[in-house]
C-alpha cells in the first residue's frame, strides 16, 4: 500500500472514531472481556432511513483474530 494512502486512511479512521466513539470502544470491551474469538459470530444490520434492512454475519476464524485485536487496540 502506498504510504500516502496509509496516511490518508489513518486520518479518515481518526475522524470516523471521533464521530462514532462507540465502535472502537465496543471492540475494545469485547476484546477485554474475551467476548470474541474463533467461532464467535459477528452480525451487522443496516437500517436505511426509509425502513429497509439488510443484515450479514461472519464467523470469526483464527486467522481473523490479529486484525480484530489490532482494531480493539486502536487508540486516539
Amino acid at each position: 500500500m502506498n504510504p500516502m494512502d496509509m496516511i490518508k486512511i489513518a486520518g479518515m479512521w481518526s475522524a470516523f472514531r471521533d464521530r462514532h466513539p462507540k465502535i472502537p470502544m465496543f471492540f475494545r470491551k469485547a476484546a477485554e472481556t474475551g467476548s470474541f474469538g474463533p467461532g464467535t459470530v459477528l452480525e451487522l444490520t443496516i437500517k436505511t432511513p426509509d425502513g429497509r434492512e439488510m443484515a450479514a454475519n461472519m464467523k470469526i476464524l483464527p486467522e481473523d483474530m490479529e486484525l480484530l485485536e489490532q482494531i480493539a487496540a486502536m487508540k486516539k
